[in-house]
């Protein structure tokens, strides 16, 4: 659990473009000036243990391609279900898993039809495989549609400090996680 901000900072690069954040969280908020502000979570208690988020957690992530970062007239959006699952094993210990899966076909697909209409030569695979090369730690289908797989393990434990950025909703039916300044991601208990 450790890494849990970390992480969230991982996804963030890998999803390097305009934006990135929950569904949920996409209504219009404004960011206070200070730390103490940005950590202020009404409605939502620190998590404190592994025990109070145990249980399947599910939200989707929001990935903003603008025409300026791409070239595609209008820019895309893509909707990648994300998740979170408490307790697992692996590997003989007890962890917590995060699961993504994101379908980049439509992306794919319109990144060709730009570089065909500008005289360049490419097909579907060949652009996969050159995201493929360039983020090799994930999994990914090996044709269409063109999805990408990332999975990691974290290990329980009981210092309150790898819980730091987690809050969970007084109700119990949602969790956040968030850096307080610019990350936030809101997971639905799904069961």
């Amino acid at each position: 659990m450790k890494k849990l901000i970390s992480l969230l900072v991982v996804f963030l690069v890998i999803f390097s473009f305009v934006g990135c954040a929950s569904k949920e969280s996409k209504e219009e908020i404004v960011i206070p000036t200070t730390v103490e502000g940005r950590n202020a979570n009404i409605g939502y208690i620190p998590v404190t243990s592994a025990s109070q988020i145990y249980g399947k957690w599910e939200t989707v992530v929001v990935q903003e391609f603008s025409e300026l970062d791409t070239g595609i007239p209008g820019g895309i959006i893509i909707e990648a279900p994300y998740s979170l699952e408490i307790p697992v094993e692996y590997d003989g210990k007890i962890c917590g898993v995060y699961n993504l899966s994101c379908d980049y076909t439509e992306f794919i697909d319109k990144m060709v039809e730009l570089s065909v209409a500008n005289g360049q030569e490419m097909s579907p695979d060949m652009l996969w495989e050159s995201m493929i090369l360039a983020q090799p730690m994930y999994e990914y289908t090996s044709e269409r549609p063109y999805i990408m797989y990332v999975k990691e393990y974290m290990e329980i434990t009981d210092n309150t400090a790898d819980y730091e950025g987690m809050y969970i909703k007084e109700d119990g039916s949602q969790l956040k996680i968030s850096d307080g300044i610019s990350v936030e991601f809101i997971f639905d208990k799904v069961n």
